[in-house]
């Protein structure tokens, strides 16, 4: 499970909340969702209150917290292919993608992963070579 047991506690309870109080003139809420435009506002005044990054030009997106879940999953994994392909379905379906080609967007290099990919290769070519 990506989150903490705590925190989806924590996320049933702010649902639940939210539908006593909203309404459908909320604006926040668009056919049952959050509206992108509000969600992002709340994410960057949420970073700007808790002083992340305050130096920085190019501000982290909502979006970006994605990227690093995608991320850390795979650097799980190390260089046991099984491992990989169970990670990788897994992830998909907790980014809630229907094709798993959508999935591949969200990965890029890490020194990690590309330490675990040089052990493999070398293992590869160790284990082929006589």
């Amino acid at each position: 499970m990506p989150l903490h047991p705590t925190v989806i506690e924590a996320l049933g309870r702010y649902l639940e909340a939210r539908r006593q109080h909203a309404d459908a003139s909320d604006p926040s809420v668009r056919h049952g969702a959050l509206c992108p435009t509000t969600v992002n506002y709340t994410f960057r005044c949420v970073l700007r209150r808790a002083g992340i990054a305050p130096e920085r030009s190019q501000q982290p997106r909502i979006h970006d917290l994605r990227h690093t879940f995608a991320i850390r999953v795979l650097e799980q994994c190390g260089v046991e292919r099984g491992a990989v392909a169970r990670h990788f379905v897994a992830l998909s379906t907790y980014l809630g993608h229907a094709d798993i080609r959508n999935t591949y967007w969200y990965l890029q290099a890490t020194p990690e992963m590309m330490a675990d990919m040089a052990s493999a290769a070398e293992m590869l070519v160790g284990g082929s070579v006589s």
